[in-house]
């Protein structure tokens, strides 16, 4: 018997190194898969939530215009009516109260779509939320328990302290209707560094965060519910009962202010959700802010034969708007869009401020018409009013502001709102406020 003996352990040996290699890029090009799935499905959802952002901001837009000509109108009726129609001006409050629900409807798309206007501040969060605890312990009920948790020596944080009291107070009612037989809400603060933090909100940027947080004892949600519960007009409320815009709005909030929101929930322990917002740069002391005007010129008005120059392209918003100056003895020139404005301007009128929205037709819009009438008078004084402040580039803003007194408001505005930030940018002007007696 002839036989060969050759030694293959060698050859084996590779054979399992080559084996074990495959397996490994397997398993690794199944890692990445799920990875480039799961980033695929976040760019879609990230895609439709900013065409729903968008389209958000644009119903908010219009629909703010509609609410400037009926608030405005219920406004300049209930001053026409007789001192005996009672009856008439309680129709017209109730009016103006399902006027102001939508306005506050509008503002938190607004917010949802991050196009909402925000004015960053200094914020200490003790005394925001012990002070928020004592507003909301009375409208609970005694059957709700809310405590504080905050640890002392927070640094401030940098956010708008009105949208961020609004955002609080929503999430702390969302909490309250989780209990339908009563429990314990908390209210709570602490300064948290990302990375490190446990379980940040998806992209937030590295830096120290204040992390403001409600928690209830309430059912919790499943993990469906928690996956949709940020979209918009998503709610788990009976009908009638939500807008399934407050989480939504919530998150637009915190990203737009530089943060982010988070949410934990167990079926059965209840629900935390959390606002991380910017630590105020360098730590400064917080301070009040100090009024812009004295009591005695708040609400005072620039004497009857101020010139102002009105561009508004909706005509029902531009004819209300007209008779609120009129009705304060402002000598008002309207007109329907930049170049109209323009062409005032050319007759010979020469305003003492100009009144604009911002969105108009035609190829100029509010800013442009400001810079092309600040070429002809210097550092003219301007109100800016707007559906929303998402409208424009922040550096067109900032450039109206260094080229001479200016301010922005936002659509709807009450009369006194209006009135007050025309008073304001007159008498930066040099235009002192002189009361005018109705």
């Amino acid at each position: 018997m002839v036989g060969l003996n050759f030694d293959v352990t060698a050859r084996r040996e590779a054979e399992a190194v080559l084996a074990r290699e495959a397996e490994q890029l397997d398993h690794l090009a199944e890692e990445r898969g799920r990875a480039l799935a799961a980033s695929e499905a976040r760019l879609a959802q990230a895609a439709r939530m900013e065409a729903l952002g968008r389209l958000a901001g644009g119903i908010a837009h219009d629909f703010n215009n509609v609410l400037q000509a009926v608030q405005g109108g219920i406004t300049l009726a209930s001053k026409r009516l007789p001192p005996d129609a009672d009856s008439i001006r309680k129709y017209l409050g109730m009016a103006s109260e399902a006027a102001g629900r939508g306005a506050a409807v509008t503002g938190r798309l607004l917010s949802f779509a991050r196009r909402g206007e925000l004015r960053s501040e200094p914020v200490a969060p003790g005394p925001l939320l012990q002070g928020l605890a004592e507003f909301l312990k009375p409208v609970l009920g005694s059957n709700f328990m809310l405590r504080t948790v905050v640890p002392p020596g927070l640094p401030p944080l940098q956010a708008d302290k009105a949208q961020l009291e609004a955002v609080l107070v929503n999430l702390t009612n969302n909490g309250r209707d989780a209990m339908a037989a009563g429990g314990t809400l908390i209210l709570a603060a602490e300064a948290v560094t990302v990375p490190g933090a446990e379980n940040p909100p998806h992209n937030i940027q590295p830096g120290t965060y204040l992390r403001l947080s409600v928690s209830d004892e309430g059912e919790g949600m499943s993990p469906e519910v928690l996956a949709r519960v940020s979209e918009p007009f998503f709610t788990t409320k009976p009908r009638g009962k939500g807008t399934g815009l407050g989480l939504a709005m919530a998150h637009g909030f915190a990203e737009q202010s530089g943060g982010g929101l988070t949410i934990r929930s167990v079926l059965g322990e209840g629900t935390t959700v959390s606002i991380w917002l910017p630590r105020l740069p360098d730590a400064v002391a917080v301070q009040e802010r100090e009024s812009d005007d004295t009591a005695s010129d708040r609400g005072a008005v620039p004497e009857g034969g101020n010139a102002i120059l009105l561009a508004e392209d909706k005509a029902e918003v531009r004819a209300v708007l007209a008779a609120q100056l009129d009705d304060h003895g402002y000598q008002v020139r309207e007109a329907e869009d930049a170049a109209s404005a323009l062409a005032i301007l050319e007759g010979g009128f020469r305003p003492d401020a100009l009144v604009t929205d911002l969105s108009m037709p035609g190829a100029l819009d509010g800013l442009d018409l400001l810079r092309e009438v600040r070429l002809r008078l210097l550092r003219l004084p301007a109100v800016l009013v707007t559906g929303h402040a998402g409208d424009a580039e922040v550096e067109r803003m900032r450039e109206a502001e260094r080229g001479g007194p200016f301010a922005l408001l936002r659509k709807p505005a009450s009369p006194e709102a209006l009135l007050d930030r025309l008073a304001r940018v007159l008498r930066q002007a040099g235009i002192h406020a002189i009361a005018v007696n109705q």
